[in-house]
Order: C-alpha cells, then sequence, then structure tokens
C-alpha cells in the first residue's frame, strides 16, 4: 500500500505532461490569490468560483492515477507471465524413469498440457488473442534430441514445453503486447 501511495505521489512530478506538472499548482494558487485579494487588472475574476482553482490540480491527480493504474496492470500481467516461465521449469528438468507406468508418463504428459493451456487462456484473456497466438507459435521451432528423453513423446514434449518457454520469454521482455 505504501509502495503505491509513493509510486502516485511520484507520478505527480513525472507526469508524462511536464508543461502541466509545472503549471498546475502555480496556475492554481495564482487564481486563489488573484480572487482572494481582488487584483484590479483581474477584476473578471470575482465572477468566477473556486472550484476553477482547483481544475488544474484535478487534472494532474487524474494523469497520475492513469498512469499509474497502468503501470500496475503492466507489472501485474509482468509477474503472472514470470509465474508462469518459473512454473514449468520442473515440468521441462523433472527426471523421468525409463520403466514409468504408461498412467504415470500419461499424467505427466497431461500435466504439461494444462501448463500450456492455462499458459495460453491467461495471456489471452490479459494481453489478448495476438500475444496468446505469439505464444503458441511454433514456426520457429528446431528439431533436437532431448538426452534425458525417455521415449519419443517425451522428447517432443519437452521440446515444445522448451519453445514455449522460449516465446512466454519474449512476451516477458516486450512491451508490444501488453
Amino acid at each position: 500500500m505504501v509502495k503505491r501511495l509513493l509510486a502516485f505521489a511520484a507520478d505527480f512530478w513525472r507526469d508524462g505532461n511536464a508543461v502541466l506538472g509545472i503549471v498546475a499548482a502555480p496556475l492554481s494558487i495564482a487564481f486563489t490569490l488573484a480572487k482572494a485579494f481582488d487584483v484590479p487588472a483581474l477584476s473578471h475574476l470575482r465572477d468566477i468560483s473556486y472550484a476553477w482553482a482547483l481544475a488544474p490540480l484535478l487534472i494532474w491527480v487524474l494523469v497520475a492515477y492513469v498512469r499509474l493504474r497502468a503501470r500496475t496492470g503492466q507489472n501485474e500481467r509482468k509477474e503472472g507471465l514470470q509465474s508462469f516461465y518459473v512454473s514449468v521449469g520442473p515440468i521441462i528438468t523433472r527426471p523421468i524413469a525409463k520403466d514409468i507406468s504408461e498412467d504415470d508418463f500419461e499424467k505427466y504428459l497431461d500435466e504439461g498440457a494444462a501448463w500450456v493451456t492455462s499458459c495460453a487462456n491467461y495471456i489471452e484473456q490479459t494481453m489478448g488473442v495476438a500475444a496468446s497466438e505469439r505464444f503458441l507459435d511454433r514456426t520457429s521451432k528446431m528439431a533436437a534430441h532431448y538426452s534425458g528423453a525417455v521415449n519419443k513423446r517425451h522428447n517432443n514434449m519437452v521440446q515444445d514445453l522448451t519453445h514455449f518457454r522460449k516465446n512466454l520469454l519474449a512476451l516477458i521482455e516486450s512491451n508490444a503486447w501488453g
């Protein structure tokens, strides 16, 4: 909570629109003082409400809030992608016995398929269909043999998960999809 509050306060000074950040507070204060002291050159201010003095400050707050929300959303998406990146590691590197039963092997394959499905669904929901397609893209996959593979299906799954993990890393490192 404190971290978000500090980030929000920092956005007042780095709000992307430097003119607004520099002008809002002095303009608001100048308007209020000119109206309060009834400056003759600005006598037309008598008919204007004090609420207008708050307008520049409110715009300033709104810009900072919008920027904070956008940055928070990006961070949450990135953290979600990073957790998927980490969670597939043990699936890829898990040693499989050569004499594994067919049921246990199918459970292992299902675990890998479940990871791909949940990751693709998360990406589609948070980043859109294009990002999901980028994650599932297999066009640049190279054929290779995993040295620890117990059979061809195991080899294919490890290759697929490794390739999807590489695609996931590209999504994490790029701002184009978020």
